[in-house]
């Protein structure tokens, strides 16, 4: 069953109808019924009530830094066959430098960014990059 935390509403009557013997279920209906208890249904953002979930896990990310020239080989190795092995040149290629969250190391974003873009550039040759959240500094 897929199940969104944001679709509570119509969720709760699922639950409500079907004798789940299951503790999360619980836990949702619980959340569900002291928001609409101080809450208006209108005033109800269930998407972020949903990311806001996505976020909270019973167990910790795994915890792994990867020491410098292990990603200099990752990048000139295996991203560029995953480059080689492409079926026509990418147009748009984002990439997620997701240091503020922590996922991805600060001391290490710079080092991945400028291999990658190294790589893209080999590949490629003259490209057109934009780093976004630059832009987002000088607004």
């Amino acid at each position: 069953m897929i199940f969104e935390c944001y679709n509570l509403a119509v969720t709760s009557i699922f639950v409500a109808r079907i004798d789940f013997d299951n503790k999360r279920y619980e836990a949702v209906e619980l959340i569900y019924r002291e928001l609409t208890k101080a809450y208006k249904q209108s005033e109800i953002d269930w998407k972020i009530i949903h990311d806001a979930g996505c976020t909270r896990d019973d167990t910790d990310l795994p915890d792994h830094v990867t020491k410098p020239n292990d990603l200099d080989r990752l990048i000139s190795g295996t991203f560029r066959s995953f480059l080689a092995a492409l079926p026509c040149p990418p147009t748009i290629v984002t990439i997620a430098r997701s240091s503020e969250d922590e996922y991805c190391p600060m001391e290490d974003v710079d080092q991945i960014q400028f291999g990658v873009l190294e790589e893209l550039r080999q590949r490629l040759g003259e490209i057109d990059i934009r780093l976004a959240y630059q832009e987002e500094e000088t607004l």
